[in-house]
């Protein structure tokens, strides 16, 4: 036997399910777009295409202008890792020397089999306490210098030319 009450009850619990259905879609459509939330360093270099050098060349573009750093690191990764991991294997530092509040290192290693020479100068970042790289070792020439700092010069020309010290 039916109440007066059974059909505010049978609308009630259709009002109910309805809710229920539209509050589904509602959050169910915002987890599809949360899924579709950008990684912060990009999509990395699977998204992009590299077959030729046209396509290449839009997907290096493409990478600076969306940003995506993950995609630029992995890209670069790859073309500088075999370069790195031969100078890393291949470095000597063959002279150490203190110059205007900073050090001189006289370095050599080798590129795809090649003997190459170069001076690096650090410095010592007083807050830290770390020692950075500062720019080139070059000095112009026709500047006013002490014989020290020609004879300087000189041993750095020589270095990063043949590796040998004048």
């Amino acid at each position: 036997m039916m109440t007066k009450l059974a059909p505010l009850a049978l609308v009630l619990s259709m009002v109910s399910l309805g809710v229920s259905i539209a509050t589904l879609v509602i959050f169910g459509k915002r987890f599809d777009e949360q899924k579709e939330v950008k990684d912060p360093l990009g999509k990395g270099m699977k998204s992009y295409d590299f077959t030729t050098p046209k396509a290449s060349y839009l997907s290096q573009l493409k990478m600076v202008s969306d940003r995506d750093i993950r995609a630029q690191l992995e890209f670069e990764s790859m073309l500088a890792d075999k370069t790195l991991r031969e100078k890393i294997s291949t470095l000597e530092i063959r002279r150490e020397m203190e110059d205007k509040g900073g050090k001189l290192l006289f370095a050599s290693y080798e590129r795809e089999g090649i003997k190459k020479y170069e001076v690096v100068k650090f410095e010592k970042d007083a807050e830290t306490g770390l020692w950075r790289t500062r720019g080139t070792t070059f000095r112009r020439i026709g500047e006013v210098q002490s014989d020290s700092e020609k004879k300087l010069q000189q041993e750095i020309e020589g270095w990063e030319k043949d590796g040998t010290v004048k």
